[in-house]
């Protein structure tokens, strides 16, 4: 009798329907399928240069980097941090206001962090936050042919600027300089995007031509 009500029990336990319970993975802000592959890394951080710091004026940021990630920036005298948004896969903006209550002169340091998986990586501004002399001289050379955020995203030697003026020049239409406006443009552009990191495999190769 015993045997033939155990035989009955584990035949309605067999007959249960299996329940599983769903488990849901955490959530994280501006997920990449990629991030989880690599190390974070900031291949360029820049900003518009401003004419003058003064309360009101905005200071537009673009941070290029691992996708996928949360990217935040200091600026020194500033009262509070930026939190930057990506617009797209890598690349990161925002725009900060100064306030009446900051202190932000054009010496004041900006730090920039990449957060990707628990790990940072962190990048100082190399350029000013106020337009240096040869600023708006490159500008205009430059915009005539592409938008001026392709020009910020690069950094190269004073050799390799040149060779990229020569390239527009000869291929794209661009205007040619005379001597005494090329020399303050690539004073500028040596001193505000210097190299930033070691050439590829291949050595370097002029961001404006064709692949």
């Amino acid at each position: 009798m015993a045997t033939t009500r155990q035989t009955l029990a584990a035949a309605v336990v067999a007959a249960l329907p299996l329940v599983t319970l769903p488990v849901t993975a955490p959530v994280h802000a501006q997920e990449h399928p990629r991030a989880a592959r690599l190390a974070p890394r900031i291949d360029g951080f820049n900003v518009d240069e401003v004419r003058r710091l003064e309360p009101g004026t905005e200071l537009n940021f673009d941070l290029y980097g691992t996708p996928g990630g949360y990217a935040t920036l200091r600026i020194d005298g500033a009262t509070r941090n930026l939190t930057l948004t990506e617009t797209s896969p890598g690349t990161y903006q925002g725009t900060y206001t100064i306030g009446t209550h900051d202190r932000i002169n054009p010496a004041s340091a900006v730090t920039a962090n990449l957060r990707v998986n628990n790990m940072v990586t962190t990048r100082l501004l190399a350029e000013s936050l106020v337009r240096g002399p040869g600023r708006d001289d490159a500008f205009y050379a430059c915009s005539a042919c592409h938008n001026f955020k392709l020009v910020a995203q690069q950094g190269m030697t004073r050799r390799q600027w040149e060779d990229s003026l020569q390239w527009m020049t000869d291929r794209h239409g661009m205007s040619p300089l005379k001597a005494d406006e090329q020399k303050v443009v690539l004073d500028y552009l040596e001193a505000t995007y210097p190299p930033r990191a070691p050439a590829g495999r291949g050595g370097w190769q002029n961001p404006f031509a064709p692949r």
